[in-house]
């Protein structure tokens, strides 16, 4: 059944006239009239009696109305609820990204975005680290930050900054005294990593593989506190981000060593939906992780 029926049916039926629902929805009483002989053919049988010149609901129209009345509230509900999205009033904004083991940059990002945008949810979206934009092109989440760009078309980049990747290494390591490693000085290491693999990790693909060198022994800590403090222990090395980690640094215990004569260097990114349009909210949130992230570069 269309939606014009169940606004019929409502609207006779609280007016208790043709000529009075036609008024109200701004009809002719002959196209009220059409519209009404449609429906009961439709449905094959009466949904008025007409009774003396009124109108009396049948068992079938009183089904309608019941019908009605919750259908047509739910119609409201939702148009509500989109106008409210349109003009940024509410909805829910879900983040992804390529590193999930430091955010001390979103707070003060989400505090300023909630400012301006109080009634809106925000979600950090965990699962699928590995293929962020994956879950993007899937409508699981709504922007992503990554530092692995892809050449579909449906996906908007917006970069961000370059940041370097350092070598963490525990003071007392001989490592920790060099100007810059080479790959060679993985290859007899305990190198621990986020990563699930070794392979998906940056850092790998772009320093290690290419010398073909394999650190002696690969552990996995998700944390980026465990990581670190198992450094300190001199359990092992790595390399991360140094925008990321250096609030947690205590350079008493951990160097940060330059990884190859020139750095290793990575470019960070927003990706979001190629669209003709986006909501406000996210629109905005875009260009304040832009602001905020410009100002933590200089």
């Amino acid at each position: 059944m269309e939606l014009k029926y169940f606004k019929l049916i409502s609207t006779i039926a609280s007016e208790g006239s043709l000529a009075k629902a036609a008024d109200k929805l701004f009809l002719s009483q002959s196209a009220l009239s059409h519209q009404l002989r449609e429906l009961e053919s439709q449905l094959d049988t009466k949904v008025f009696n007409r009774i003396n010149k009124s109108l009396v609901l049948t068992d079938t129209g009183k089904l309608l109305l019941e019908s009605s009345t919750i259908v047509l509230a739910e119609v409201d509900r939702v148009t509500d609820q989109i106008v409210k999205q349109v003009k940024g009033e509410s909805g829910t904004i879900r983040l992804g990204a390529e590193c999930n083991t430091c955010f001390h940059w979103l707070p003060p990002i989400l505090k300023q975005h909630l400012e301006e945008f109080p009634n809106i949810e925000f979600r950090l979206e965990t699962n699928g680290t590995h293929a962020p934009l994956k879950l993007l092109l899937n409508g699981k989440i709504d922007l992503a930050i990554v530092y692995r760009k892809s050449t579909d078309k449906n996906i908007a980049f917006t970069e961000l900054f370059t940041d370097e990747v350092v070598g963490l290494i525990p003071a007392a390591h001989p490592l920790s005294t060099r100007k810059f490693l080479i790959a060679a000085d993985f290859e007899n290491e305990t190198y621990i990593t986020h990563s699930t693999k070794l392979q998906h990790s940056i850092f790998y693909e772009q320093f290690l593989s290419p010398k073909g060198v394999v650190p002696n022994k690969v552990m996995f800590v998700q944390l980026t506190e465990a990581a670190l403090e198992m450094i300190n222990e001199g359990l092992g090395i790595t390399a991360m981000a140094r925008w990321l980690i250096t609030p947690y640094i205590d350079p008493s215990k951990i160097a940060m060593v330059k990884i190859g004569k020139s750095g290793l260097k990575r470019k960070w990114y927003i990706a979001t939906l190629k669209t003709e349009s986006q909501p406000k909210p996210l629109l905005r949130f875009v260009e304040t992780i832009q602001q905020q992230m410009s100002a933590s570069q200089k």
